[in-house]
């Protein structure tokens, strides 16, 4: 019986180190320069990196852009996620709150200083950053042609929504 609990308990032990060893990716708030406005809040919509140039060449007008390693981040106002249904590819984050790859850092320098698991290599959260100001003082790009160049990029026809929640019904 004591040899069971043994077996347990050092178990338990070897998947707690293992959980203490995996981070979730840091969640942070793209920082929206101080000079633009921001009255009606801020989500953001990311997409990824692949998709960006092609979608930013396809809007009229373009706000606030963030980019790290995995995506862009396009501002928006809050609650643009409200009747549509946004594809797959994109990833809606309310307050603008986003999650940050993990990149490497090994003396002070950052990237491919060193090889991932070596000593002396620790992951950080990569950390988007400003790749397109506005030409005026909006930061937003406007959500509904944002979502119709999302839709395009994803090859995907746009679900507008009727009720509150952004459950999508198909057009037609």
């Amino acid at each position: 019986m004591t040899h069971g609990l043994d077996l347990v308990t050092r178990l338990s032990g070897l998947l707690g180190q293992r959980r203490q060893r995996v981070e979730p990716a840091r969640r942070r708030r793209l920082e929206i320069p101080p000079a633009l406005p921001t009255a009606l809040g801020c989500d953001a919509v990311g997409v990824d990196r692949h998709h960006g140039p092609w979608i930013m060449d396809a809007l009229p007008r373009v706000g606030c852009v963030f980019a790290d390693s995995e995506r862009w981040w396009w501002v928006v106002p809050s609650k643009s996620q409200y009747g549509v249904t946004w594809p797959p590819m994109a990833r809606y984050s309310v307050g603008a709150y986003v999650a940050a790859p993990l990149r490497e850092e090994r003396e002070g320098r950052v990237g491919g200083a060193g090889r991932a698991g070596r000593a002396g290599a620790v992951p950080r959260p990569a950390v988007p950053r400003l790749i397109h100001w506005p030409d005026d003082t909006v930061p937003y790009t406007h959500p509904i042609l944002l979502y119709i160049a999302v839709c395009r990029a994803a090859g995907v026809p746009p679900n507008w929504s009727h009720d509150r929640l952004g459950r999508g019904v198909p057009a037609r």
